[in-house]
Formats: structure tokens, sequence, C-alpha cells
């Protein structure tokens, strides 16, 4: 045989096993009690389950590449969880022909666990969670969003009930908000008590957004990338409460990298009580930790790179000139506080997770709105820069004087270690139990 007929087919056979081995779309249902329904649409999956009241999992595997043309409702019985499973990596879900404001999958009431598929070309947020739905999302991966990624509509605080053990873990997030809408589409939206968002990777957005928003009590941030997102007015990981600053204290925001946000960790409007504790912070434009006017945070052993300040600390709480309004919201939050510590049981919640309740109980108003309380120490700034920088937003005028360096653990201002992020080693600069970014990037690899 020539060889000119054995290359054509070989390139023949080559063609014909890729065609075999790409799957076809399927969609199987596997009921709780071991039946098996094929559906030819997702868009039918509400109502398939709607007639079914089989008690037990519920398994819906995606097999293959689909499109989605309208948003899908899911209201679950408590005891029928549901599992929606991508099986192998052309489970790929197409929403480009969904309305720009609406959201894909809604999850309205039960308790799922999603993973596994990549979701392509979302609306206003490719995954919506509901309050009081249980949720596990892990392996998803969310590209080309015209919106954000995940939204979650949970408890605010520790005074609003919700369910416990929710999860977000190893998903990917890569190029949304490509609508370029201000504040409103994240990476990540996450209101919810008690959840942990851990080893995702949010990145390329370069639009007045946040990689991950989380409001509420209690809730872990740890292990996640935020790489190349905000602009203007955002943060890479940023937290805010609204009325809930006093009654959403707790948060760890701990072991994660962010590269190139304008602020790396954004701490918003007063909220209160956040441990923030060895982090990576690389490139930030604005400053490496933002504390816009709240107390009580703990800021320790963070490693900033080429950010021109370390802590920005302000104390809009006592006054905001420019923006009166935001007073209205800081007397909300008193009083949703001083509600919440008649309650035996929130009130111990309250103390755990770090404010100082003696305070508000016995300091005036004006003092308890001071941005005191923080102790930001341990932490390595390269280049040397400016270590805090306080901003009067009651008088613009005037310089603000406040405290709070660590005096028992100094911050430390040092000349660039290496240029390149990625070789950065906290045991090198002498932070113990801090992983290397080697080794955060190895545990968030992509899914």
């Amino acid at each position: 045989m020539k060889p000119i007929f054995r290359l054509f087919i070989c390139l023949a056979v080559c063609a014909l096993n890729a065609t075999f081995a790409a799957e076809a779309p399927t969609l199987t249902l596997h009921h709780a009690d071991g039946q098996e329904e094929t559906l030819s649409r997702i868009e039918e999956l509400p109502a398939v389950l709607a007639k079914r009241t089989v008690a037990g999992e519920w398994r819906l595997v995606v097999t293959g590449p689909h499109k989605l043309g309208v948003a899908v409702h899911l209201c679950l019985q408590p005891d029928q969880p549901l599992v929606i499973e991508g099986n192998g990596p052309d489970a790929v879900l197409d929403l480009g022909d969904m309305p720009p404001k609406e959201a894909a999958f809604c999850l309205e009431g039960g308790k799922f666990a999603v993973g596994g598929l990549t979701l392509r070309n979302g609306p206003a947020w490719t995954v919506q969670i509901s309050q009081g739905v249980g949720y596990q999302l892990e392996n998803l991966r969310i590209l080309d969003a015209r919106g954000g990624g995940i939204v979650v509509w949970g408890p605010g605080g520790v005074d609003e009930p919700g369910p416990a053990g929710n999860r977000i873990e190893h998903c990917l997030i890569e190029h949304f908000n490509t609508l370029a809408a201000q504040w409103t589409s994240d990476g990540m939206s996450i209101r919810d008590s008690q959840a942990i968002i851990a080893h995702n990777l949010v990145r390329d957005s370069a639009t007045e957004t946040m990689g991950i928003r989380v409001m509420g009590a209690g809730n872990r941030i740890e292990g996640n990338l935020v790489q190349d997102v905000g602009r203007g007015d955002a943060g890479g990981i940023y937290l805010w409460a609204g009325d809930a600053i006093y009654t959403a204290p707790g948060n760890l925001v701990r072991h994660n990298i962010v590269v190139g946000a304008p602020r790396g960790i954004y701490l918003d409007d007063g909220i209160c009580a956040v441990r923030v504790e060895q982090n990576y912070l690389i490139d930030c434009s604005t400053a490496a930790i933002f504390i816009g006017g709240g107390r009580d945070h703990v800021v320790r052993e963070n490693i900033a790179l080429r950010c021109p300040i370390l802590a920005h600390l302000d104390n809009r709480r006592t006054g905001w000139r420019d923006l009166p309004q935001k007073a209205d919201v800081f007397s909300a939050a008193r009083a949703r506080l001083q509600k919440a510590l008649r309650d035996e049981t929130l009130s111990a919640r309250i103390v755990a997770g770090g404010l100082d309740v003696k305070a508000f109980e016995t300091l005036p108003e004006t003092d308890f709105n001071q941005p005191v309380g923080n102790r930001v120490g341990g932490n390595v700034l390269m280049p040397v820069a400016m270590e805090f920088r306080w901003q009067n937003y009651a008088r613009p005028n005037e310089a603000l004087v406040g405290s709070a360096a660590d005096p028992a653990l100094p911050n430390r201002l040092l000349p660039v270690a290496t240029t390149n992020w990625k070789r950065l080693s906290a045991k090198d600069l002498g932070v113990a139990g801090m992983p290397d970014v080697a080794e955060l990037l190895k545990a968030c690899a992509e899914p």
C-alpha cells in the first residue's frame, strides 16, 4: 500500500474515533426508586420532578452539549434532594439564547448538589440560589457570562435563619460581566451564613465589579484565586452587609490570592469583626486591605506585593459628608444589633464573632462609630510603601488620626523578595503556617 493511502486511512480512522468519542447529548433522570427517565430538554425538568413523589435522592446526568432558552426554576420537596452532574468534559450548557436580565438556573427550594458542568454565555446570573436552600456547588466552569456567575440570597446575619453546610468549591468563573454592569454582576455574590467558599478561581473581568462578594455571618472564604478582576471602586474579595454590619461578624478570609484588583480585600461600609489572615495580595492599585469604617477587624500576617498602601482606614460611620443617606443605614444597623442582643443565643454568636459588644453598650454612639478595635499586625509589604492611610469622611479637609497597629506584632516593610508572585514563599518571609503561593495554586487547580 502506498504511503499516501496509508496516511489517508489513518486520518479517516482517527476522525471516526473522535466522532464516536464525543458523547451524544443526553439528559438522564435517575429516580429515587432506581428507575431511569430520558428528557429531551432541560426545560422539562421542573414539570417532571413536580409529578414525582418518591422520597430519596434524584439525579440528573448531563452528557454532551445542550442549549437552554428559558430559566429553569427548581423547587424540591425536603425529602427529595437533587444532584445535577455533568458526565465528562463535553457536558456543556450554552445559555446565550436567554434574555440578558434573567437568571438561568434558579434553585428555589430544597437541597441541591451541582457539579461537573460547563455553563457558557450566562444571562444576569448563571446560578441563582434562594434563601433556605441547601447547596453544594463543585467543579463548575462558568465562562463568558454576560452578567454574574453565582448568586446566593440567603441569611444576611446571625438574626436570620438558614441551613448550615452550604459550600462552593473548586469552581472556575472566567470572563464574566461582559456587559460591564456596575457593582451588580460579581463572579460570586454570596449572602449566607456559615458557608464555605473555597479553592475557586475567579478571573478576567476588567469592570467595576467584585470577584467574590460575601454578605452574612461566619462564612469562610479560603484558598481562592481572584485575578484581574475589578476597576474603580471594586475589590477582589469584598465583604459588605448593609444594615447587618454589626450582626454579621465572624467571617474569615484566609489563604487567598488576589492579583490585579483595585482593593485586594475590601471591607466596605462599616462591616465589622472580620478576620483577614495570611492572604497574598499582589498588584492591588489602591490598597492591599481597605477597611471602610468598620471596627474590631483582625488583619494579620498578610503578604502584599507591589501595593501602594498596606491598609486604608476611614471613619465613614461617624458621618459621610458626600453621602448623608448612609447615616440611615448605620442607624438601622445599630437598632438591629440592639434587638439581636436581647436574644441570649444571638448575643453569644455576635460576641463569639468578635464584635466588642461591651463597647456598644457603654460608649456614646459617636465613639462607638469610630474605626477602633482594628488590629493590623504581622503583615509584610514589599517594596517599602505606605503602611497606613487614614481618611476623614466626615470632615475631608481635616486629617484623621487613628491607631490600628498591633505593638506585639509589628508590620514589616521590606524590599521585594521576588518579582514573580507565583514564587512567593511565606516561609522565606518569616510567616509560619502559611502555604506558599505554589501550594495554594495547586489546591485550586482548574476543574
